[in-house]
């Protein structure tokens, strides 16, 4: 685990970015949950909207983080809900600065959304990786999830 990152604050909103794809080309349903600590002392905890990642090519998607006022959290996990399916998750990028509906968000690739559930670009390209200084660390790992 790395601890240099906690804890995660976000007094605004944020974002979490992530380029993601599914091998076979299907759709799998991924969400990501943060918590006071990890488990017994979750709380306060908040789920993000899910996110379907689709397609064999690497997108770019994103996903809103509402304010959490100053409540602060020392987990951060990725759920994948479709069963059976592999998915690739990689180029994790959590920001603490998002403008909900707001379209100039920097790691956002789409243009024209409406913010919250944006699936960002499918032009397959590795979105560019902002200033850390003014959001967490990156995490880069890939997630192949086949629950049987």
């Amino acid at each position: 685990m790395n601890t240099d990152m906690y804890p995660l604050s976000f007094s605004e909103a944020g974002s979490i970015s992530f380029t993601g794809a599914v091998p076979s080309g299907g759709s799998v349903d991924v969400y990501f949950r943060f918590e006071r600590l990890p488990h017994p002392d979750v709380d306060p905890a908040f789920d993000t909207e899910t996110v379907t990642v689709t397609g064999s090519e690497s997108a770019t998607y994103s996903v809103v983080l509402p304010s959490q006022s100053t409540n602060t959290f020392s987990s951060f996990i990725l759920y994948v809900v479709t069963q059976d399916e592999a998915v690739a998750v990689s180029n994790v990028v959590v920001s603490s600065d998002a403008r909900s509906g707001d379209d100039s968000d920097s790691s956002d690739t789409d243009s024209g959304d409406a913010g919250s559930g944006d699936t960002g670009s499918a032009n397959g390209e590795v979105p560019e990786v902002p200033d850390n200084e003014e959001h967490a660390p990156v995490i880069n790992a890939e997630f192949l999830n086949m629950i049987k």
